[in-house]
Protein backbone atom coordinates (compact mmCIF):
# COMPACT_ATOMS: atom_id res chain seq x y z
CA UNK A 1 0.00 0.00 0.00
CA UNK A 2 1.14 3.73 -1.03
CA UNK A 3 -0.09 6.27 1.61
CA UNK A 4 0.39 9.94 0.37
CA UNK A 5 0.83 11.17 -3.21
CA UNK A 6 5.05 11.31 -3.05
CA UNK A 7 4.93 8.77 -5.77
CA UNK A 8 6.74 4.97 -5.61
CA UNK A 9 10.26 4.16 -6.10
CA UNK A 10 13.01 2.45 -4.39
CA UNK A 11 12.51 4.04 -0.86
CA UNK A 12 8.82 2.95 -1.33
CA UNK A 13 10.51 -0.82 -1.36
CA UNK A 14 12.41 0.04 1.61
CA UNK A 15 9.45 0.69 3.48
CA UNK A 16 7.89 -2.56 2.44
CA UNK A 17 11.26 -4.39 3.43
CA UNK A 18 11.16 -2.49 7.00
CA UNK A 19 7.62 -3.97 7.63
CA UNK A 20 8.57 -7.48 6.60
CA UNK A 21 11.50 -7.50 8.38
CA UNK A 22 9.80 -6.39 11.94
CA UNK A 23 7.23 -9.29 11.44
CA UNK A 24 9.81 -11.41 10.43
CA UNK A 25 11.21 -11.31 13.76
CA UNK A 26 8.17 -10.60 15.94
CA UNK A 27 5.52 -12.51 14.47
CA UNK A 28 3.01 -9.21 14.54
CA UNK A 29 2.31 -6.26 11.88
CA UNK A 30 4.61 -3.30 12.02
CA UNK A 31 1.43 -1.58 11.51
CA UNK A 32 -2.29 -2.45 11.85
CA UNK A 33 -5.55 -0.61 11.04
CA UNK A 34 -9.08 -2.11 11.34
CA UNK A 35 -10.13 -0.11 8.07
CA UNK A 36 -7.92 1.06 4.70
CA UNK A 37 -8.52 4.21 6.30
CA UNK A 38 -7.49 3.60 9.56
CA UNK A 39 -4.45 1.59 8.34
CA UNK A 40 -3.24 4.63 5.92
CA UNK A 41 -3.40 6.98 8.94
CA UNK A 42 -1.29 4.75 11.35
CA UNK A 43 1.41 4.60 8.02
CA UNK A 44 1.35 8.13 8.39
CA UNK A 45 0.91 9.13 12.30
CA UNK A 46 2.28 6.29 14.11
CA UNK A 47 5.43 6.20 15.10
CA UNK A 48 7.58 3.53 13.35
CA UNK A 49 7.93 0.33 15.96
CA UNK A 50 10.74 -0.83 17.47
CA UNK A 51 12.78 -3.90 18.32
CA UNK A 52 13.96 -3.02 21.31
CA UNK A 53 14.90 -5.94 23.23
CA UNK A 54 14.06 -8.25 20.76
CA UNK A 55 16.67 -7.94 19.01
CA UNK A 56 20.28 -6.59 18.93
CA UNK A 57 20.50 -2.70 18.74
CA UNK A 58 22.05 -2.07 15.31
CA UNK A 59 18.93 -3.96 13.43
CA UNK A 60 16.86 -2.02 15.73
CA UNK A 61 18.69 1.25 14.14
CA UNK A 62 18.37 -0.28 10.58
CA UNK A 63 14.69 -1.01 10.60
CA UNK A 64 13.81 2.31 12.19
CA UNK A 65 15.52 4.00 9.32
CA UNK A 66 13.59 1.73 6.81
CA UNK A 67 10.18 3.28 8.21
CA UNK A 68 11.21 6.53 8.52
CA UNK A 69 7.97 8.70 7.42
CA UNK A 70 9.81 10.63 5.55
CA UNK A 71 11.18 8.90 2.54
CA UNK A 72 14.05 11.31 2.51
CA UNK A 73 15.24 10.14 6.02
CA UNK A 74 15.53 6.50 4.79
CA UNK A 75 17.91 4.59 3.47
CA UNK A 76 18.13 6.06 -0.16
CA UNK A 77 18.99 2.93 -1.76
CA UNK A 78 18.54 -0.79 -1.59
CA UNK A 79 22.47 -1.70 -1.94
CA UNK A 80 23.17 0.92 1.74
CA UNK A 81 19.94 -1.26 2.73
CA UNK A 82 21.85 -4.77 2.25
CA UNK A 83 25.16 -3.37 3.38
CA UNK A 84 23.67 -2.27 6.72
CA UNK A 85 21.74 -5.43 6.98
CA UNK A 86 25.29 -7.13 6.85
CA UNK A 87 26.90 -4.82 8.91
CA UNK A 88 24.17 -5.60 11.56
CA UNK A 89 24.36 -9.32 11.58
CA UNK A 90 28.15 -8.82 12.57
CA UNK A 91 27.55 -6.45 14.80
CA UNK A 92 25.55 -7.82 17.64
CA UNK A 93 26.83 -5.90 21.29
CA UNK A 94 27.67 -8.17 24.15
CA UNK A 95 27.99 -10.98 22.64
CA UNK A 96 31.51 -12.72 21.86
CA UNK A 97 30.77 -16.10 20.33
CA UNK A 98 29.06 -16.87 17.29
CA UNK A 99 27.19 -19.75 18.72
CA UNK A 100 25.46 -17.67 21.28
CA UNK A 101 23.84 -15.22 18.95
CA UNK A 102 19.80 -15.43 18.19
CA UNK A 103 19.98 -17.57 14.83
CA UNK A 104 16.66 -16.44 13.65
CA UNK A 105 17.20 -12.22 13.94
CA UNK A 106 21.00 -13.34 12.14
CA UNK A 107 18.54 -15.66 9.71
CA UNK A 108 15.88 -13.08 9.56
CA UNK A 109 18.18 -10.17 8.56
CA UNK A 110 20.00 -12.34 5.72
CA UNK A 111 17.14 -13.18 4.15
CA UNK A 112 16.07 -9.87 4.41
CA UNK A 113 19.88 -9.13 2.50
CA UNK A 114 18.73 -11.56 0.06
CA UNK A 115 15.61 -9.31 -0.56
CA UNK A 116 17.32 -6.48 -0.46
CA UNK A 117 19.69 -7.03 -3.60
CA UNK A 118 16.84 -8.52 -5.23
CA UNK A 119 14.96 -4.94 -5.47
CA UNK A 120 18.34 -3.63 -6.12
CA UNK A 121 18.22 -5.77 -9.09
CA UNK A 122 14.89 -4.34 -9.95
CA UNK A 123 15.62 -0.59 -9.58
CA UNK A 124 19.19 -1.21 -10.91
CA UNK A 125 20.04 1.05 -14.07
CA UNK A 126 22.32 0.82 -17.15
CA UNK A 127 23.33 -2.31 -16.55
CA UNK A 128 25.60 -3.56 -19.32
CA UNK A 129 24.80 -6.83 -21.34
CA UNK A 130 25.28 -10.09 -20.24
CA UNK A 131 28.17 -12.00 -20.86
CA UNK A 132 28.88 -14.12 -24.06
CA UNK A 133 27.31 -17.80 -23.72
CA UNK A 134 29.92 -19.98 -22.05
CA UNK A 135 31.58 -22.47 -24.54
CA UNK A 136 30.64 -25.40 -22.42
CA UNK A 137 27.36 -25.20 -20.69
CA UNK A 138 28.29 -24.14 -16.23
CA UNK A 139 26.22 -26.42 -13.67
CA UNK A 140 26.11 -25.08 -10.10
CA UNK A 141 24.67 -27.39 -7.36
CA UNK A 142 24.03 -25.71 -4.43
CA UNK A 143 23.10 -27.26 -1.09
CA UNK A 144 23.90 -27.73 2.89
CA UNK A 145 25.84 -30.28 4.63
CA UNK A 146 22.74 -29.87 7.48
CA UNK A 147 22.45 -33.57 8.48
CA UNK A 148 18.80 -33.32 7.81
CA UNK A 149 19.72 -32.23 4.68
CA UNK A 150 22.14 -34.29 3.42
CA UNK A 151 19.92 -38.04 1.70
CA UNK A 152 22.37 -40.18 1.53
CA UNK A 153 23.63 -42.12 4.68
CA UNK A 154 27.34 -42.66 3.63
CA UNK A 155 27.18 -38.69 2.60
CA UNK A 156 26.15 -37.43 5.80
CA UNK A 157 28.40 -39.48 7.80
CA UNK A 158 31.28 -37.94 5.82
CA UNK A 159 30.22 -34.57 5.99
CA UNK A 160 29.30 -34.73 2.29
CA UNK A 161 26.33 -32.82 0.27
CA UNK A 162 23.88 -34.24 -2.38
CA UNK A 163 25.92 -31.74 -4.49
CA UNK A 164 28.68 -33.91 -4.06
CA UNK A 165 26.55 -37.05 -4.90
CA UNK A 166 24.99 -35.29 -7.88
CA UNK A 167 28.50 -34.18 -8.92
CA UNK A 168 29.86 -37.47 -9.49
CA UNK A 169 26.56 -38.94 -11.11
CA UNK A 170 26.89 -36.10 -13.56
CA UNK A 171 31.11 -36.37 -14.54
CA UNK A 172 30.16 -37.58 -17.94
CA UNK A 173 28.25 -34.87 -19.10
CA UNK A 174 30.01 -31.80 -21.70
CA UNK A 175 29.42 -29.21 -18.19
CA UNK A 176 31.37 -27.74 -16.10
CA UNK A 177 30.55 -28.42 -12.73
CA UNK A 178 30.73 -26.20 -9.31
CA UNK A 179 29.65 -26.90 -6.07
CA UNK A 180 28.56 -24.24 -3.55
CA UNK A 181 27.67 -24.97 0.33
CA UNK A 182 25.20 -22.75 1.25
CA UNK A 183 24.48 -22.06 5.47
CA UNK A 184 21.76 -19.62 7.13
CA UNK A 185 23.71 -16.84 6.94
CA UNK A 186 24.88 -17.30 3.07
CA UNK A 187 25.47 -14.37 1.41
CA UNK A 188 27.48 -15.15 -1.71
CA UNK A 189 24.93 -13.97 -4.37
CA UNK A 190 27.13 -12.24 -6.54
CA UNK A 191 29.43 -14.89 -6.61
CA UNK A 192 27.53 -17.02 -8.03
CA UNK A 193 26.14 -14.37 -10.79
CA UNK A 194 30.17 -14.53 -11.71
CA UNK A 195 30.37 -17.93 -12.38
CA UNK A 196 27.67 -17.46 -15.07
CA UNK A 197 26.04 -20.29 -14.24
CA UNK A 198 23.67 -22.04 -17.49
CA UNK A 199 21.55 -24.40 -14.46
CA UNK A 200 21.70 -24.12 -10.94
CA UNK A 201 20.42 -27.20 -9.31
CA UNK A 202 19.35 -26.48 -5.58
CA UNK A 203 17.78 -28.56 -2.52
CA UNK A 204 14.00 -27.04 -1.71
CA UNK A 205 15.36 -27.05 1.84
CA UNK A 206 18.52 -25.52 1.44
CA UNK A 207 18.37 -22.81 3.36
CA UNK A 208 15.88 -24.47 6.01
CA UNK A 209 17.96 -27.01 7.03
CA UNK A 210 20.88 -25.36 8.44
CA UNK A 211 18.73 -22.68 9.72
CA UNK A 212 16.74 -25.44 11.73
CA UNK A 213 20.31 -26.85 12.89
CA UNK A 214 21.88 -23.55 13.89
CA UNK A 215 18.28 -23.29 15.85
CA UNK A 216 18.30 -26.17 17.79
CA UNK A 217 22.46 -25.55 18.22
CA UNK A 218 21.82 -22.49 19.66
CA UNK A 219 18.65 -23.49 22.35
CA UNK A 220 20.17 -26.37 23.42
CA UNK A 221 22.00 -25.90 27.07
CA UNK A 222 25.65 -25.68 27.23
CA UNK A 223 25.92 -28.15 29.00
CA UNK A 224 24.66 -30.43 26.18
CA UNK A 225 26.39 -33.38 24.50
CA UNK A 226 27.53 -32.42 21.14
CA UNK A 227 26.26 -34.45 18.65
CA UNK A 228 23.39 -33.73 15.61
CA UNK A 229 20.74 -31.40 17.01
CA UNK A 230 17.72 -32.78 15.29
CA UNK A 231 15.73 -36.12 16.47
CA UNK A 232 14.34 -36.06 13.35
CA UNK A 233 15.15 -38.94 10.54
CA UNK A 234 17.15 -37.96 8.13
CA UNK A 235 15.95 -39.66 5.55
CA UNK A 236 12.10 -38.75 6.06
CA UNK A 237 12.07 -34.41 6.19
CA UNK A 238 9.31 -34.77 8.97
CA UNK A 239 10.61 -31.44 10.63
CA UNK A 240 7.23 -29.90 12.21
CA UNK A 241 8.26 -26.56 9.65
CA UNK A 242 5.21 -24.81 11.06
CA UNK A 243 7.01 -24.23 14.25
CA UNK A 244 9.19 -22.03 12.64
CA UNK A 245 8.76 -18.59 10.60
CA UNK A 246 9.30 -19.56 7.10
CA UNK A 247 12.74 -17.47 6.54
CA UNK A 248 14.57 -20.47 4.82
CA UNK A 249 11.81 -20.63 1.85
CA UNK A 250 11.75 -16.93 1.52
CA UNK A 251 15.45 -16.59 1.33
CA UNK A 252 15.32 -19.50 -1.46
CA UNK A 253 12.68 -17.74 -3.40
CA UNK A 254 14.37 -14.39 -3.32
CA UNK A 255 17.97 -15.84 -4.24
CA UNK A 256 15.92 -17.16 -6.76
CA UNK A 257 14.43 -13.87 -8.10
CA UNK A 258 17.35 -12.25 -7.61
CA UNK A 259 19.48 -14.50 -10.00
CA UNK A 260 16.94 -14.81 -12.37
CA UNK A 261 16.50 -11.14 -12.52
CA UNK A 262 20.46 -10.65 -13.24
CA UNK A 263 21.26 -13.40 -14.85
CA UNK A 264 18.18 -13.81 -18.04
CA UNK A 265 19.96 -16.96 -19.03
CA UNK A 266 20.31 -18.92 -16.03
CA UNK A 267 17.75 -21.86 -15.71
CA UNK A 268 16.85 -23.64 -12.36
CA UNK A 269 16.31 -27.34 -11.18
CA UNK A 270 15.17 -27.72 -7.82
CA UNK A 271 14.37 -30.78 -5.98
CA UNK A 272 13.14 -32.16 -2.22
CA UNK A 273 12.06 -35.67 -1.43
CA UNK A 274 8.56 -36.65 -2.08
CA UNK A 275 7.39 -33.31 -3.17
CA UNK A 276 4.11 -33.55 -4.03
CA UNK A 277 3.37 -29.71 -3.86
CA UNK A 278 5.70 -29.21 -6.28
CA UNK A 279 3.74 -28.11 -9.08
CA UNK A 280 2.21 -25.23 -6.59
CA UNK A 281 5.45 -23.66 -6.16
CA UNK A 282 6.06 -23.82 -9.37
CA UNK A 283 3.09 -21.59 -9.97
CA UNK A 284 3.87 -19.59 -6.95
CA UNK A 285 7.38 -18.90 -7.87
CA UNK A 286 6.56 -17.71 -10.82
CA UNK A 287 3.35 -15.78 -10.28
CA UNK A 288 6.01 -13.65 -7.62
CA UNK A 289 9.07 -13.40 -10.39
CA UNK A 290 7.47 -13.16 -13.67
CA UNK A 291 11.07 -13.49 -15.02
CA UNK A 292 11.63 -16.51 -13.72
CA UNK A 293 8.86 -18.31 -16.34
CA UNK A 294 9.91 -21.09 -18.11
CA UNK A 295 13.05 -21.31 -16.61
CA UNK A 296 12.79 -23.10 -13.11
CA UNK A 297 11.83 -26.70 -12.99
CA UNK A 298 11.44 -29.45 -10.39
CA UNK A 299 12.04 -33.02 -9.40
CA UNK A 300 10.46 -35.27 -6.64
CA UNK A 301 13.07 -37.84 -5.70
CA UNK A 302 11.46 -40.78 -4.41
CA UNK A 303 12.64 -42.33 -1.02
CA UNK A 304 13.04 -46.06 -1.48
CA UNK A 305 13.81 -48.37 1.60
CA UNK A 306 12.98 -45.29 4.36
CA UNK A 307 15.91 -43.25 2.52
CA UNK A 308 16.73 -41.08 -0.54
CA UNK A 309 19.76 -41.32 -2.14
CA UNK A 310 21.54 -39.54 -5.13
CA UNK A 311 24.19 -42.81 -5.19
CA UNK A 312 21.35 -44.66 -6.17
CA UNK A 313 21.53 -45.27 -10.15
CA UNK A 314 17.78 -44.61 -11.28
CA UNK A 315 17.79 -41.11 -8.68
CA UNK A 316 20.79 -40.19 -10.70
CA UNK A 317 19.47 -40.79 -13.71
CA UNK A 318 16.45 -38.74 -13.23
CA UNK A 319 18.85 -36.30 -12.14
CA UNK A 320 20.97 -36.14 -15.33
CA UNK A 321 18.12 -36.56 -18.11
CA UNK A 322 16.84 -33.29 -16.78
CA UNK A 323 19.77 -31.73 -16.61
CA UNK A 324 20.66 -32.76 -19.85
CA UNK A 325 17.03 -32.36 -21.40
CA UNK A 326 17.38 -28.15 -19.65
CA UNK A 327 20.51 -27.51 -21.20
CA UNK A 328 19.72 -29.36 -24.74
CA UNK A 329 22.68 -31.23 -24.23
CA UNK A 330 23.81 -34.79 -26.99
CA UNK A 331 24.72 -37.58 -24.73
Amino acid sequence: MQAGDEGVDARSDIFSVGLVLYEMLTGKRAIEGASPASLIAAIMERPAPSLAGLAPAPLDRVLKKCLEKDREERWQNVRDLKTQLLWATETVPGVSAKKERTPWIVAAAMALVAGAGLLYGFHGSGRAAGPPPNSVPVIVLMDTTAPNGVYDPKTRKNSGTNADDISDGLRDLPVSLHKETVSSSWDREDQILKQVPDLIVMHRSAFVHPIVLDFELASASPDAPAGPASKSSPDTEKFDYSRFNPIGWYKFDAFLGYVGNASPRTRFLIYSRNWESRHEWEQSVTRRFPELRGRVFTLSIRIKDGTASFRDAETIAQVKQAAASILNLKR
